[in-house]
């Protein structure tokens, strides 16, 4: 989730030429943290509360 997290904030430091490569960043960082959340058990806990 961390590793996730660091890519999704490294992204949002790209612009200029880079920019469609930090989207991608961004958003696969993203993808990797929802992954990491659901697989640890954190979604369901949230999902629980509500």
């Amino acid at each position: 989730m961390v590793l996730g997290a660091t890519g999704a904030l490294l992204a949002l430091g790209s612009a200029g030429t880079l920019y469609p490569q930090g989207m991608v960043g961004l958003i696969a960082g993203g993808l990797f943290w929802l992954t990491g959340a659901h697989r640890t058990g954190l979604l369901a806990e949230v999902r629980a509360r509500q």
